[in-house]
């Protein structure tokens, strides 16, 4: 009997396990050290899961405060006190995670990914990977490429 496995996913890389577990952990540590009596913790929860949900959208420290109904200010303290990471970095950690699930998973350039990720100008997108990721976009590509 021939089977034709070309229509299966292919099985996760260990980068793809190392993505999940660094959501898992967030979660984890969410609910570990969760300020019971802040009566933020429902609202910054709901803004961290959009966050991971939509990196494509432009999440600017302003918007992000406005939707808690805090300063900008008031909200990076709370935010690092919830999270132990800035809002900012808890942004472009969600698009790196999307960018190199992109990159091996789609036939995407990296303009199309760079704007699914939230950034609008591929040169910055190129740079904040290499900062972020130690290397290219493409090269990365070319080495956690999962062949079928």
């Amino acid at each position: 009997v021939d089977l034709d496995l070309s229509a299966l996913p292919s099985f996760p890389t260990s980068s793809h396990i190392s993505d999940l577990m660094h959501i898992i952990f967030h979660w984890f540590h969410d609910y570990a050290f969760s300020k019971h009596g802040s009566r933020y913790q429902p609202l910054l929860e709901k803004l961290r899961g959009d966050i991971y949900a939509h990196p494509e959208y432009d999440w600017t420290l302003e918007m992000m405060a406005e939707r808690i109904n805090l300063s900008p200010r008031s909200l990076q303290k709370v935010y690092k006190n919830f999270a132990n990471i800035s809002c900012i970095s808890e942004v472009i950690e969600s698009r790196m995670i999307r960018a190199k699930m992109l990159l091996v998973r789609s036939d995407f350039d990296v303009g199309e990914i760079s704007m699914q990720c939230g950034y609008r100008n591929v040169e910055h997108f190129c740079r904040q990977f290499k900062k972020h990721e130690g290397c290219s976009p493409s090269h990365y590509r070319k080495e956690h490429l999962v062949q079928p």
